[in-house]
């Protein structure tokens, strides 16, 4: 696998850990299988390694923005499950072969919205969402001879 899904599926573990109103929270790297009811995340991010400009210019080095989108059935369940996720991922250091990875860092939400293109029981209206947005640095290991 490549750095930025190896972190995503650390992510994705560590979400899968979560609950809301009572329920285990699901959760998923891209789009959710079919409808998996809420409630449910999933991780989502760029297709390649970005290079960053912010980490001293090094070739190789990485700055991407990872994002899980938080998926419930009512706007306090979804903010209250934000938080969660905010509180399980934001310092989290992943772990991957050959990357110095640094603590993710949380930098932004957007506001609750309504998927009004579809209606989920058991609350019986369109179910509500929020993404939220974590920064992932990475830089490759120097190997010592």
């Amino acid at each position: 696998m490549g750095l930025t899904l190896d972190i995503m599926n650390q992510m994705r573990h560590r979400l899968a850990t979560l609950t809301s109103a009572g329920a285990s929270v699901k959760a998923f790297i891209g789009d959710p299988p079919g409808n998996p009811g809420p409630p449910f995340v999933f991780v989502w991010g760029p297709p390649t390694l970005a290079k960053s400009e912010a980490m001293a210019g090094c070739g190789g080095d990485v700055d991407v923005r990872l994002h899980v989108q938080v998926v419930a059935p009512t706007t306090a369940n979804v903010l209250d499950l934000a938080d969660q996720v905010t509180a399980v991922l934001k310092g989290e250091v992943p772990t991957v072969p050959d990357w110095r990875c640094f603590p993710l860092k949380h930098v932004g939400v957007t506001d609750v919205r309504s998927d009004n293109s579809t209606v989920g029981a058991p609350a019986n209206r369109a179910p509500r969402y929020c993404t939220v947005t974590f920064r992932a640095q990475a830089t490759p290991e120097t190997k010592e001879d």
